[in-house]
């Protein structure tokens, strides 16, 4: 089973927590990292009403997470996407694709990307 694991952590967390998932691929199952920093700032989307209205507005840092996203989910013949941290994923969006979907929620106070 192939699974992508969308996050958003910058810099050298990112880079090694991108490490750390690429490691726990195993003979059943792969993990594909897909860190979303280079597509548009967090701030914009941390609310639901902030992405809806991004999505209305078909903003372009989000067409191209998504078409990113989609291209790497039929590349690599993807079966699932586990989302972490600060969702960027519109449920209109997740709808058209065919895969199994988890979102992961956690509590991190001293998260590094909110200002």
């Amino acid at each position: 089973m192939k699974i992508v694991y969308a996050f958003y952590k910058t810099g050298e967390v990112g880079e090694g927590l991108a490490a750390d998932i690429r490691r726990a691929s195993n003979q059943r199952h792969t993990f594909i990292p897909f860190n979303q920093t280079d597509y548009l700032d967090v701030n914009k989307y941390l609310t639901a009403g902030q992405l809806d209205r991004l999505h209305q507005e078909r903003h372009p840092g989000l067409r191209r997470l998504y078409a990113d996203f989609e291209a790497r989910v039929r590349d690599e013949r993807v079966d699932a996407v586990i989302v972490s941290d600060a969702p960027p994923f519109h449920p209109d969006f997740l709808k058209t694709l065919p895969i199994y979907k988890v979102l992961y929620s956690q509590d991190d106070p001293e998260s590094t990307y909110l200002r």
